[in-house]
């Protein structure tokens, strides 16, 4: 792609083409053009751009701490050395800190003996909270207080109405009055067995009902047990379970039964059956007495007593084997739980002691090494607040950081409160003692002035300044810059070394050589614009005094150059049918040569096409010439 041609070159071949034109016009109609010789030569492309004129470096100077200004000892425009103080500032400040620090330092103390004022009461911690020895109580499997009452199955509530008198019946009676001396004790008999054994057996539901109730009472309550015990053991330490063997699962303890309704309707049943054989005896052997056999009577009476005894014995010992068994029962579980249960409890206040030993012990162990930890944080970050704060004494002293000139700043850039790193974090203890109000004092150093703002307060002895406000700027001046915007069209070509011409507004009719010293990779601009910063650096120094930074300037950087047996004059190149061409002068005839354009440099081009060395090529005058077209010369370049 051809490079663009110098804009004022461009201009000057364009009213040169326009003169001649207006000549041919109001002459004869052959047109005049100009014309120049093919040649060999060297032809250079250079890119064109404005720019400004910078100094080698500059450094800005701020104030490092707020404060008034005691002495400027340099003005605007005068000689620096790296080093040397430029302004001095007075600030309290940087005192003020080193007391907070010191205060923050003393504060320290209140974290002496806190490993003591925390520990004791550990009750709370959730590790223990399942290890209370309390809810395994061996008392509470008392059979009593699980509601099994051995005595609540009395048998006598239900046999206590077969107590027979029979001294009653026998007294005054005759033995040889008696028919049948056992019919009136049968008679006595059957109105009190026969009620009796009708009440049990009417009584028995509700007594079997009452048993299956408290057993099922002692089994829910068993198993209540059960699981507070199982609960406990979990809770204990593994090591401890193991000593105990107490790893397994617990056995299963199950009440017996109650006898079921048919079960015991079968023993009234026998019962009954038994007292109806004894009743027929008594009858048998009755009718086999004669009336006088008063002996025989006494028998009788002997007998029914033994019978009625034998009666109430047998019903109470069949009620009564069911209560004994399910007490005997209650109390087997009862011992066996307890017995269990002592033992597991006594392990685990054991190892509760142990466990609340271990960890109250290392609770409080960790408590104080947490707190000679922080203690020893605290003293580092403090020792380096102070070190910092001590570092910022040098900043009353604003020197120059390079040689150079000086310019003051005009006191209109307001700055910021320095970075003091994480000195602001030391209020993380804020419950001991100044320690939670250290960081607010140390963010305010170098803060905002006092009495009133700096926005408009000059450089000078006596003015406020605050930390991040702007002091002075000291430029170096050994060597002299250009920086300008290269557009992209043209940035491809643009490498650092590359020589170029430099042109000053101020040094009118003067040319500066320079170089480029390099090319941005990345552009500025906007808006469809884009351009490339470049910095040149200037081989020869602006007369001096006069150079000031900001100066406007023009650059041409040389991008290539090229030796060329065809060489042209930039005005003779044009375009034809989309591409680059000549007219050749033949005789009196301009004729089209399509070439190819090697280098188009701002008064040369170097081309190659059917050309030869002294060819004629038209250089003003040939605008919209048809191929073939009859011409007069009117001079040559470089002629009149």
């Amino acid at each position: 792609m051809r490079a663009r041609s110098h804009p004022r070159l461009a201009l000057g071949a364009l009213l040169l083409a326009l003169a001649v034109g207006l000549a041919a016009c109001f002459g004869d109609d052959v047109p005049e053009v100009r014309t120049a010789e093919v040649a060999a030569g060297e032809v250079t492309e250079r890119v064109a751009a404005p720019g400004s004129l910078a100094p080698a470096g500059q450094t800005e100077v701020t104030a490092g701490v707020g404060g008034t200004i005691l002495e400027v000892a340099f003005g605007d425009g005068e000689e620096v050395a790296e080093g040397d103080v430029v302004v001095r500032i007075d600030s309290d400040e940087i005192d003020e800190a080193l007391a907070q620090i010191e205060e923050a330092r003393a504060s320290l103390d209140d974290l002496e003996g806190l490993g003591g004022a925390l520990g004791g009461d550990l009750a709370g911690l959730p590790q223990l909270d399942a290890l209370d020895a309390g809810a395994l109580d061996p008392g509470a499997l008392d059979p009593g207080a699980l509601g099994v009452d051995p005595g609540a199955f009395d048998p006598g509530a239900i046999s206590g109405g077969l107590d027979v008198d029979l001294g009653g019946l026998l007294d005054g009676i005759d033995a040889g009055d008696l028919p049948n001396p056992a019919e009136p004790i049968v008679a006595e008999l059957d109105g009190k067995v026969r009620p009796a054994i009708a009440g049990a057996r009417e009584a028995l539901p509700d007594a079997l009902a009452e048993l299956e109730a408290a057993l099922a009472d002692l089994q829910a309550a068993i198993d209540e047990q059960r699981a507070s015990l199982e609960a406990a053991i979990d809770a204990l330490p593994a090591e401890t379970r193991a000593e105990l063997g107490l790893d397994g699962e617990l056995p299963q303890l199950t009440v017996p039964p109650a006898p079921t309704l048919e079960e015991a309707n079968a023993a009234l049943d026998a019962l009954e059956g038994g007292y109806e054989t004894a009743r027929r005896t008594l009858l048998d052997a009755g009718a086999e007495v004669s009336a006088g056999q008063a002996e025989l009577v006494a028998e009788l009476a002997g007998a029914a007593e033994g019978v009625a005894a034998q009666l109430e014995t047998a019903i109470a010992s069949t009620l009564g084997e069911v209560a004994g068994a399910q007490a005997q029962a209650a109390q087997a579980i009862g011992s066996e739980l307890d017995g269990l249960l002592t033992g597991v409890a006594g392990a685990q206040q054991e190892a509760l002691s142990g466990v609340l030993d271990a960890q109250i012990g290392g609770q409080l162990a960790a408590q104080e090494e947490a707190v000679a930890a922080a203690r020893d944080e605290q003293e580092a970050e403090l020792d380096a607040a102070a070190e910092q704060v001590e570092d910022r004494r040098e900043d009353l002293e604003a020197r120059a950081p390079r040689d150079g000139l000086i310019e003051l700043a005009d006191g209109s850039s307001g700055g910021a409160a320095p970075d003091l790193g994480g000195l602001g974090d030391l209020g993380g203890f804020g419950g001991f003692g100044g320690l939670g109000d250290l960081g607010g004092g140390l963010e305010d150093l170098g803060g905002a002035a006092p009495e009133g703002g700096v926005d408009d307060a000059p450089i000078e002895e006596g003015s406020e300044v605050r930390a991040g406000q702007p002091l002075f700027t000291v430029y170096d001046l050994t060597d002299w810059y250009v920086e300008a915007d290269i557009d992209e069209l043209d940035a491809r070509g643009v490498a650092a070394g590359q020589s170029v011409e430099v042109t000053l507004d101020a040094f009118v009719g003067e040319v500066f050589e320079g170089v480029v010293d390099k090319i941005a990779l990345t552009p500025t601009g906007g808006g469809g614009a884009v351009s490339y910063p470049t910095r040149i650096r200037l081989l020869d120094r602006p007369p001096e005094p006069g150079a000031r930074i900001g100066m406007s300037a023009g650059v041409e950087i040389a991008t290539a150059s090229v030796e060329a047996e065809q060489v042209v004059p930039s005005t003779a190149v044009v375009r034809r049918d989309d591409s680059d061409a000549v007219y050749v002068l033949d005789g009196d005839t301009a004729e089209i040569v399509p070439v190819e354009v090697l280098a188009f440099g701002d008064e040369a081009a170097a081309v190659e096409g059917d050309l030869s060395a002294g060819d004629v090529v038209l250089t003003a005058g040939y605008e919209d010439l048809p191929d073939g077209t009859q011409v007069e010369v009117s001079g040559e370049d470089g002629q009149e």
